[in-house]
C-alpha cells in the first residue's frame, strides 16, 4: 500500500487522514523514498504491525467536532511546544480515549506537514487488550523504529545494516527479535529537531511488560521527545512512579460531544428514526436522557470483572452506544418511553440487559453461540471466519455453505455487544470491559462453549472433501477457517481429549487427512518455517507427529499403545521428538523420552538433534530436561554448530553458563569434521592441522565459529565474559583464521565487547587467512558505525598501515564504503594516503569508484593523495568518479589537477568512460559539459578505435548527450577499427529513432559502411524498430546494399525473424525479394529455416521464387523441413505454393520422417 497518493492524501508516518498539507514535489519525493522491494522487506522485517490501518479504524469512528476541547487546552498546547515534555491522559472506560487518541495523532501530523524539511517525527502505538499477548515491548519499539524509519535516511539505513547482519544468523527466515539490530531511544530522536510519542491504552498493556514500556518512554523523554499516554485512572501511582510528576489532562466525555454523538447514531439507525419521525419532541428527550444518564454518573465498582478502583465513572460513550442498542430493539414509541424511565446504570445491568434480549429475539441460539465463539477464540475472528465456524455442523462429512448466517443478522442478533472493523473485517466484543464481563460469567453462562470449539475444528480437519489429495490447492479457497483451525485446534482440544477420543483418533488415523493437514500447515503454520528444517513437511507425517507437534499428551499415548513407533521418521528425517522439542512442549518431551525416543536422533542431512531446537528457543528447562537424560552436549551439525556455539550466537547467557557448568566443549577444534574424522584416518596435515584430504570440504562454505567468535560477532557482551570466565581461548580462530576480535570489530554495535576482548588479551592485529584484521573489518563498516572501535583499537596499538592479502589497509575499506569521521582518524594515526592495494589501486580510487561523499575525497586530497595515481589498468580517480556520474566529486578531481584526458591501457578517457555509463539509463550530461570545459577531447580514441559518441549512442543515452557531443565537435562519421561508424552503433544498439535522426542532421552517412560491408540498414533490420528502419529508407540508405557475404538488409531482417511490418516496409522500398547472399540463399531460405510463418507468406505474395536453390542446392522447403521445429504450417504453405518435394536429393525421406512423427502425435498433413 503506497503511503502518499497525491499531494491531498498526506500522512508520511502511516495513516491517510491529513488532507491538503505538503506540496506535489514533496509528495513525489517521499514516494520515492519508500519505493522499492528491499525496502519493503526491510521494514516488514522490522515490524509487522500496520499502523496505517489501525490509525485508519479509529479515526474512522470520530465525528467531526468532538474533541475540539483537549486541542484547545492550555496543558495540551503547552506539551505541544515543548520538548521532553510527558502528558498522562486518564479516562474512565468508554470515555472515548482511543478515538481522542486519534485525533491528537491527526493534529501532530498536521503539524510535521506544516514544519519545513521533515524537522517532526511522529509515531505511535495502539495497546489492545486483545493482543497482549503479542503486544511487548520489543513490538513496540520496533514499531516505532519502523515509523521513524520510513522518513529518516538516516534511521534507514542503519537498520539496512542490521538487516543485513540479521540475515547471517542461523535461521532459515529473519527475525528481528533480537532488539540488537535496533536503534536506541538517543539515535531514534537524533534525526529531527522534535519528536512526539503517543501511546494509546496503556492499561491494556500486559502488567509483565508495563514497566519496560515505561521504561523506553523514559528514555524517549530524556532524549527530547514528546510522549503521550492515555489510560485508565488506576495507572496513576504507576505512571508518577516511572516517568515523575509530568502534566495530565483527564479525558472526558463532556454533555455536548455525547449529545452530538447520539444525534449522529439516531442518523443513523432507519427503524428507530421512523418509529420516533412522528414525535419531535420524543428525539431531544432521547438524547437528554441518555447524555444525563451518561454524565457524571457513578457506580459501585464490580469486582468480579472490573479489578480497578474503590468506585468507577460510568464509561459515557460505551453508555450511550449501548443505551441506543437497546432502543432499536423497541418495537413503539410507548416501549421507547418506558425504557428511557428506567435505563440500566452499571455494567452488570447494561450487559445483563443486553443478554435478556437476545434471550428473547428469533435469533437467540445463534447469537448465543456467536458470542461463546468470541469469548473462546485464541486469536480475533474475521467475520467471514465466525459465520464458517456457525455454519461448521458436527455430524455433517462436509461444509454446507447453505448454513452461513448473513453478516448483518449476526450483528444484530448481538445487541451492539460486537462490533466490526473496517479495515481488516475482524469482528470482536464492543469494549474491554465487555470481554471483562463474559470471562467473569463465561463459565456459567457458556460452560461449554471451548469444547464446542474443540469439535468444531476436528469436524472442519475431518471433511471428506479433503481426503482427495489432488484438490486440495482449490479446497483452500472454499475453507475459509483453515487458517484458524490448523494453528488452534490443539489449543482448543488440549483440555478435552478425552471427550473427543473418538474423532480424534479417527483424524489421527486417516493417513489422507493427514496429508491433508500437513499441506494446509505447510500453508498457514508458519511457526514451523523454523530456524533448521524449513516448513513443515507436505506429507508422510504420522498421527504421532501431529501430537508430539501440538503438545497432546493424552493422545500421544493412545497413539503409542495402539502400536506406533516413539522415533519414526517423517520423510524430511523428524521424530516425534524433535517435533515436540521445536514447539517447547517439555511435558511431552519428558513423555516421549520416557516411551524411548532416542533423544540424540538427528535430522535428515544436518545432524541437528533436540538440543539445537531446545537451545534455539532459549528454554533452559527443555534444555535441562534433555541432558538429564543423556542429549550429546557436544553434538555437531553438518555446519558445524554446537548447541553451545548456537547458544552463544543467540545471547542465551543463562543457557551458555549452564552448558559450560554441565561440561559442554568451550573451544571444538573444527566440530563440524569430528564426524568425518570417523570414517576417515588422516594420511598427512598440513601447518594449521587439518588433514590434507579435508581441505577440499573447507572450500564449499562448511563454518566452524568458535563459540566465543559467535557471541563477539553479535555483540553478546555477557556471553563472551561467560565464556572468557570458563577458558576460553580468547585468541582461538575459525577455520577462516578469524578471531573472536575480528567478529567483535565487524559487529559495529559491540563497542563494549571490543574493549572486554583487548582488555582480556586478545591480539589487536590477529590476522585471519586473507590477512584482514580486526582494524580492517571495523573500517568496512559502512556509514562510519565503526569508528568508536577504530579508535579504540588504535589505541590498544592497531597497525594502522596492516595490510590484507589483496594488499588493501584500512584506509582503503573507509574510503570505499565508511564515512568521513572514519577517514579521518585512520590519517590523523598515520595512515599512507597513497597506499597501494595489488591491484594498484589507492584510497582516493576506491572512494571515487564507490561514489563516496565529496568531503572524503577531499580530505584524501587534503593529507595529499596524488590525484592522477593510476592503478594497473591506468585508471585514474576522475576514470572511476566519471563512470558514477559523480558531478561534484569530477569537478573537484579536476580542480585539484586531475588529467582530463588521461588514459587507461585500453585507451578510455574519462569522457569516454561518462559516455559509456549506464548510470540510471543514461550518463550525466552535466558531467560530459564539465570535462569538455576543462579541455576534453572529443574526439580521443580508445584502443579499438572508438569515440565517446560511439559510446555514447551505445549505451542508451539521452538525445541531449548526443547532441552536446555533436555540438562540441564530435565527428558524426568517426570509424573504429572494425569500421562502425556511431550511426551504424546506433542501429545495432535499437537506440532511439531521435538521436539516429540527430546524427543525420549532423551529416552521418547514412550508407557507410564497416569492415564487413555492412551499413546502418543491415543493423537496423536486424536489431533496431519499424520507425527506425523507415527513417533510414527515408534518408535514401540503399535498400539492397550487400555485405561482403552478399547478404542484404532484406535477408538479414528476414534471417533473424524481425517483424512481418519491417519485411514489408524493405520490400515497399523496392527491395529485391529474390536477392542472394554468396552461398546462394534468399531471404525465403532464411525465413522458412526461422518458422517465420507470416514473412514465408509476405515474401512469396511478393514473387520470392519457391524453389530457388543456394550453392548446396537446396530450397526453402528444406530447410523448413530440416531445421525449423514446429514449421509444419510453412510446410504446407510452401508446398502450397508450389514447392517441389523432389528437388532436394533426400528431401522426400524427411517429409516421411515428418509425417511418421505427426502421425505419432494425430496430426496429418494435407498435401
Amino acid at each position: 500500500m503506497p503511503y502518499l497518493e497525491g499531494a491531498s492524501n498526506v500522512n508520511i508516518f502511516g495513516g491517510t487522514f491529513i488532507d491538503n498539507y505538503g506540496d506535489p514535489a514533496t509528495t513525489e519525493r517521499i514516494n520515492a523514498f519508500l519505493d522499492g522491494e528491499e525496502r519493503r522487506k526491510i521494514m516488514a522485517w522490522v515490524s509487522p504491525v500496520d499502523v496505517a490501518s489501525q490509525h485508519s479504524d479509529v479515526a474512522s469512528r470520530r465525528l467531526p467536532g468532538t474533541g475540539q476541547w483537549f486541542l484547545d487546552s492550555d496543558a495540551f498546547k503547552e506539551w505541544e511546544r515543548g520538548n521532553g515534555q510527558a502528558l498522562w491522559c486518564p479516562g474512565i472506560p468508554g470515555a472515548g480515549k482511543t478515538v481522542l487518541a486519534s485525533l491528537i495523532i491527526d493534529e501532530l501530523c498536521a503539524l510535521q506537514c506544516r514544519e519545513p524539511g521533515g524537522s517532526i517525527g511522529v509515531t505511535w502505538f495502539y495497546f489492545n487488550y486483545k493482543e497482549e499477548s503479542t503486544q511487548t515491548k520489543e513490538l513496540v519499539h520496533r514499531c516505532l523504529v519502523r515509523q521513524l524509519a520510513e522518513v529518516s535516511s538516516e534511521l534507514y539505513a542503519d537498520l539496512k545494516a542490521g538487516y543485513e547482519k540479521a540475515r547471517r544468523k542461523p535461521s532459515s527466515r529473519l527475525s528481528a527479535s533480537q532488539l540488537e539490530w535496533m536503534p536506541d531511544m538517543h539515535t531514534l530522536t537524533q534525526n529531527f529537531a522534535r519528536v512526539f510519542v503517543v501511546v494509546d491504552a496503556l492499561d491494556e498493556c500486559a502488567e509483565s511488560c508495563r514497566d519496560a514500556v515505561l521504561g523506553m518512554m523514559a528514555d524517549l523523554l530524556t532524549a527530547g521527545a514528546n510522549v503521550l499516554i492515555t489510560s485508565r485512572n488506576h495507572l496513576d501511582e504507576f505512571i508518577s512512579s516511572n516517568l515523575g510528576n509530568i502534566g495530565r489532562i483527564d479525558i472526558r466525555a463532556i454533555h455536548d460531544d455525547i449529545a452530538r454523538y447520539l444525534e449522529a447514531r439516531l442518523n443513523e439507525q432507519r427503524r428507530l428514526a421512523a418509529i420516533i419521525g412522528h414525535h419531535p419532541s420524543l428525539r431531544a428527550e432521547i438524547v437528554t436522557a441518555i447524555a444525563d444518564s451518561c454524565q457524571g454518573m457513578y457506580v459501585e465498582s464490580i469486582k468480579l470483572f472490573l479489578p480497578f478502583s474503590s468506585s468507577n465513572i460510568i464509561p459515557r460513550f460505551l453508555m450511550a452506544t449501548l443505551h441506543i442498542r437497546a432502543l432499536e430493539s423497541q418495537s413503539n414509541v410507548g416501549e421507547i418511553i418506558d425504557l428511557l424511565k428506567d435505563l440500566p446504570r452499571s455494567f452488570p445491568d447494561i450487559y445483563s440487559d443486553a443478554l435478556n434480549r437476545i434471550a428473547h429475539s428469533n435469533h437467540c441460539s445463534q447469537a448465543l453461540q456467536a458470542l461463546s465463539f468470541l469469548i473462546y477464540a485464541r486469536r480475533p475472528l474475521t467475520v467471514p471466519e465466525l459465520q464458517h465456524f456457525l455454519a461448521v455442523r458436527t455430524d455433517h462429512t462436509d461444509f454446507n455453505a447453505a448454513y452461513i448466517t448473513d453478516r448483518d443478522l449476526l450483528v444484530a442478533a448481538c445487541a451492539g455487544l460486537v462490533v466490526i472493523d473496517k479495515k481488516t473485517d475482524v469482528i470482536r466484543l464492543v469494549h474491554l470491559t465487555t470481554q471483562q464481563y463474559f470471562d467473569s460469567i463465561r463459565t456459567t453462562k457458556f460452560p461449554k462453549g471451548d469444547l464446542e470449539m474443540a469439535h468444531t475444528c476436528l469436524a472442519y480437519l475431518s471433511f471428506d472433501s479433503f481426503r482427495n489429495v489432488a484438490s486440495l490447492e482449490d479446497q483452500i479457497r472454499g475453507h475459509i477457517l483453515l487458517d484458524y483451525v490448523v494453528n488452534y485446534w490443539h489449543a482448543h482440544i488440549q483440555d478435552h481429549q478425552m471427550s473427543l477420543q473418538k474423532p480424534l483418533l479417527t483424524l489421527l488415523k486417516d493417513e489422507s487427512l493427514l496429508h491433508a493437514y500437513s499441506f494446509f500447515k505447510n500453508k498457514y503454520d508458519l511457526r514451523y518455517f523454523h530456524t533448521w528444517g524449513g516448513r513443515w513437511g507436505v506429507n508422510g507425517q504420522s498421527g504421532l507427529h501431529v501430537v508430539a507437534a501440538a503438545g497432546l499428551l493424552s493422545a500421544a499415548g493412545w497413539l503409542l499403545d495402539a502400536g506406533s513407533n516413539a522415533d519414526s521418521r517423517d520423510p524430511k528425517g523428524f521424530t516425534p521428538l524433535l517435533y515436540a522439542c521445536q514447539a517447547e512442549h517439555t511435558q511431552m518431551v519428558r513423555f516421549l523420552i520416557s516411551q524411548g525416543a532416542s533423544v540424540n536422533a538427528t535430522y535428515f542431512g544436518e545432524d541437528i538433534t533436540a538440543l539445537h531446537f531446545a537451545v534455539t528457543s532459549g528454554n533452559n528447562e527443555l534444555v535441562n530436561v534433555l541432558l538429564e537424560v543423556g542429549a550429546d552436549i557436544d553434538a555437531c551439525t553438518r555446519m558445524g554448530v554446537t548447541p553451545l556455539s548456537l547458544a552463544s550466537w543467540l545471547g542465551h547467557e543463562p543457557l551458555v553458563r549452564s552448558l559450560l557448568d554441565k561440561g559442554a566443549a568451550i573451544d571444538p577444534p573444527y566440530p563440524f569434521l569430528r564426524s568425518v574424522f570417523r570414517h576417515l584416518r588422516p594420511r598427512k596435515s598440513n601447518a594449521d592441522g587439518i588433514p590434507l584430504e579435508l581441505r577440499p570440504l573447507l572450500a564449499i562454505g562448511l563454518e566452524s565459529n568458535t563459540p566465543l567468535y559467535r557471541a563477539a560477532d553479535n555483540g553478546h557482551g555477557e556471553v563472551v565474559q561467560v565464556l572468557l570466565e570458563h577458558g576460553a581461548d580468547i585468541n582461538a580462530k575459525d577455520i577462516d583464521g578469524k578471531t573472536a576480535l575480528h567478529g567483535a570489530a565487524a559487529a559495529w554495535s559491540s563497542l563494549a565487547v571490543v574493549r572486554l576482548l583487548l582488555e582480556k588479551g586478545a591480539i589487536v592485529d590477529a590476522k585471519c587467512a586473507r590477512g584482514t584484521t580486526p582494524l580492517y573489518e571495523a573500517a568496512q563498516q559502512r556509514d562510519g558505525r565503526g569508528r568508536d572501535v577504530i579508535v579504540l583499537l588504535l589505541e590498544h596499538g592497531a597497525d594502522v598501515n596492516a595490510k590484507c592479502i589483496g594488499g588493501e589497509t584500512a584506509l582503503h575499506a573507509a574510503a570505499a564504503r565508511s564515512s568521513l569521521e572514519v577517514v579521518r582518524v585512520l590519517l590523523e594515526k598515520g595512515a599512507i594516503v597513497d597506499a597501494k592495494c595489488a591491484r594498484g589501486t589507492t584510497p582516493l580510487y576506491e572512494a571515487a569508484e564507490r561514489d563516496q561523499d565529496r568531503d572524503v575525497i577531499a580530505l584524501l586530497l587534503k593529507h595529499g593523495a596524488d590525484v592522477n595515481a593510476k592503478c594497473i589498468g591506468g585508471e585514474t580517480a576522475l576514470h572511476a568518479a566519471a563512470y558514477r556520474s559523480s558531478l561534484d566529486v569530477v569537478r573537484l578531481l579536476l580542480e585539484k589537477g586531475a588529467i582530463v584526458d588521461a588514459k587507461c591501457a585500453r585507451g578510455t578517457t574519462p569522457l569516454y568512460r561518462t559516455a559509456k555509463c549506464d548510470q540510471d539509463d543514461q550518463p550525466d550530461r552535466d558531467v560530459i559539459a564539465l570535462l569538455l570545459e576543462h579541455g576534453a577531447d572529443v574526439n580521443a580514441k580508445c584502443i579499438g578505435g572508438e569515440t565517446a559518441l560511439h559510446a555514447a549512442v551505445a549505451a542508451c543515452s539521452s538525445l541531449a548527450v548526443v547532441r552536446l557531443l555533436l555540438e562540441k565537435g564530435a565527428i558524426v562519421d568517426a570509424k573504429c577499427k572494425l569500421g562502425i561508424t556511431p550511426l551504424y552503433r546506433a542501429a545495432k544498439c535499437d537506440q532511439d529513432r531521435d538521436v539516429i535522426a540527430l546524427l543525420l542532421k549532423h551529416g552521418a552517412d547514412v550508407d557507410a559502411k564497416c569492415i564487413g560491408g555492412e551499413t546502418a540498414l543491415h543493423a537496423a533490420a536486424r536489431w533496431s524498430s519499424l520507425d527506425v528502419v523507415r527513417l533510414l529508407l527515408e534518408k535514401g540508405a540503399i535498400v539492397d546494399a550487400k555485405c561482403k557475404l552478399g547478404t542484404t538488409p532484406l535477408y538479414r531482417a528476414a534471417k533473424w525473424d524481425q517483424d512481418r511490418d519491417v519485411i514489408a516496409l524493405l520490400l515497399k522500398h523496392g527491395a529485391d525479394v529474390n536477392a542472394k547472399c554468396i552461398d546462394g540463399k534468399t531471404a525465403l531460405h532464411a525465413a522458412a529455416r526461422c518458422s517465420s510463418l507470416d514473412v514465408v507468406r509476405l515474401l512469396l505474395e511478393k514473387g520470392a521464387i519457391v524453389d530457388a536453390k543456394c550453392a548446396r542446392g537446396t530450397t526453402p522447403l528444406y530447410e523448413a523441413v530440416r531445421w525449423a521445429l514446429g514449421s509444419d504450417e510453412i510446410v504446407r504453405v510452401l508446398l502450397g505454393h508450389g514447392a517441389d518435394p523432389n528437388a532436394v536429393s533426400g528431401l522426400p525421406k524427411l517429409l516421411a520422417g515428418r509425417r511418421s512423427m505427426l502421425a505419432k502425435n494425430r496430426r496429418r498433413y494435407f498435401l
